[in-house]
This record gives structure tokens, sequence and C-alpha cells, in this order.
């Protein structure tokens, strides 16, 4: 059973952050507009951003909630003034591990200097749980610097073990479409398929891991392909290395890091809804299969 959590927990991770079509009518739809029935959450200094994306085509849909609360220019993210209504089905909520109300109101100035925040809206009874990520930043304000690698190794095995496929040339093709380009710049990618350093790139608050790895892209002279809120490929002169090309579970994820000395894991949000505080480093890797765990060999 444990096994098949994990297995499940990777499979949605995977279809969050790539929008990848696991079945013929996975979809994402996106959402910003606060549910009224679970939390309502406003700043009386700064703007409050909310997003909704949810994932269908499995057993269920799954959907994840993030806020993102812009202070103005001068502002602080150490002292952000929040004013929280819960849903008369959620009057309990905890922040960060901590119940902080249980009468359905709750107004502080809070720290952000340390990251995102969890906040978990609960009934009273805890049978009803909903959880959302909340980030805030200053608006024009530069973020430390934030660091994009990109991993095709896998790629590498694939064709290794299976260069009489029907489909090896093209996935080489597809390939070095983005070692090539890598190849002209620093950041080379090794015959490996490993990226011999990160790609460091420097950001506005208000940035997510999307914008990190378009902004890599740009710096490697690669494009993506997909849509604002997934990536099914990567790659150049629209030639992209992407989903199903390997194996009909084989696309595009990311791992996430809070610094250098940081253990890898794997986000269980979107890309496009990950709101960046700053100092981030960002492994996406191209996969054969969303079942093997790809935070064990990724530094």
């Amino acid at each position: 059973m444990k096994k098949m959590k994990k297995i499940f927990a990777l499979l949605l991770s995977f279809v969050m952050i790539m929008g990848m079509a696991v079945t013929a009518n996975a979809a994402t739809s996106v959402s910003t507009t606060q549910d009224q029935r679970v939390m309502v959450m406003s700043s009386s200094e700064g703007t409050v951003s909310y997003n909704a994306t949810t994932v269908s085509g499995g057993d269920e849909d799954v959907t994840r909630y993030s806020y993102f609360i812009m202070m103005p220019e001068g502002g602080s993210i150490s002292s952000v003034p929040v004013s929280i209504t819960m849903g008369s089905s959620y009057p309990v909520l905890t922040i960060d591990g901590q119940k902080v109300t249980e009468n359905g109101k709750y107004e502080k100035t809070l720290n952000f200097s340390s990251g995102t925040k969890t906040f978990v809206a609960s009934s009273t009874d805890g049978q009803k749980v909903r959880e959302f990520k909340v980030t805030a930043g200053v608006k024009g304000e530069d973020l430390e610097t934030v660091y994009v690698r990109i991993d095709v190794r896998n790629a590498v095995e694939w064709l290794k073990d299976n260069a009489s496929n029907s489909k090896a040339k093209t996935v080489k093709t597809k390939m070095n479409a983005i070692t090539s380009k890598a190849a002209a710049t620093q950041y080379k990618i090794g015959s490996d398929g490993i990226m011999t350093a990160y790609v460091p790139v420097n950001l506005k608050a208000g940035s997510t891991a999307m914008d990190a790895l378009n902004a890599a892209c740009s710096t490697l002279k690669l494009t993506t392909k997909g849509s604002s809120t997934y990536v099914s490929g990567i790659g150049s002169d629209n030639t992209y290395l992407g989903e199903f090309d390997t194996t009909n579970m084989s696309g595009w994820m990311y791992l996430a890091k809070t610094s250098a000395s940081g253990a890898f894991t794997t986000p269980n949000y979107g890309a496009a809804g990950y709101n960046l505080v700053g100092g981030e480093y960002f492994a996406w890797i191209f996969v054969n299969g969303w079942s093997s765990d790809q935070t064990e060999y990724v530094k």
C-alpha cells in the first residue's frame, strides 16, 4: 500500500507539473476566483492573487491551491497584514502546523521572510481539509538568483537500450535539438545527458518556476512547447523532445530545492503556480516513465 501511494503521488505530481495526458481525457483547468465556501484572503497593504489548478483524467480530479501577496514598492515581506474569512464548513485554520483560529476569522501581520507558508483550512472534526501554499513578495524587487538545469540523461539511457527501436532516430534528433544549442553556451550538456552547470537567472518578485525555466531556456537558445501552465516539450528550431517520444509515459517534470545544499523534492503543484522566493534550484528532467523516483539521482 505504501509503495502504491508513493507511485500515485508521483503520478499526480507528473500530471500537475506537465499537464501530461496520462489518459485521453486528461486536462488542466485554472481558476483565479477565491472559493468563499472555504477561505478568502485579503491584505490591507498588498494585492492578493489566488490560483487553483485542477487536473482530471485519473481516478479522480486533483486540485492544488496557492496565494501570492504582492506588497507595494518599499514594502516588506517581513510585515504582511492578512485578513482571512473561513467558510462555515472550514472554521479551523492552521499555519505551518500551528492552529491559529477555530472561529472562522483571522487577522494578523505575518513574516514571510523564511519563504512559502502552508495554510490548512479544515472542519471542526477534521474530516474536510484544504491546503494552500502562500507566498509574498515586494513589487519590483529583485529576487536572489535562481538556478536551473535541464537533464536529458534518461533519453540517453533509453537510446542505449533501444538502438534498434523505430523511434530511436527521431528521439536522437529531438535530443540533439537541445544538446547542440546548449553546446554553444557555457552550460553544455555532456554525452551522458547531464548539464555541466546550472544556468543562473535573475527574476523579479512575483515570478514562478515556469518563468525561471523560460529564462534559462532563453540563455540556452532553447524554447518550450505547451502552454502557460505546462511544458510538453523542450527543444529548438521547432524540434522538441517531449511527451510520448520514448514511451507512452515519457515527458518533462521538475524537481526543486530551496538551497544548493538542500535535497530535491517533487513539488506538489505546477510550475506556473510555484511562486519563487529566491535562491531556489530547479532541475527539469526528461523521464521515460513516472513510476521511478527521480529525486534519487539528481544533485
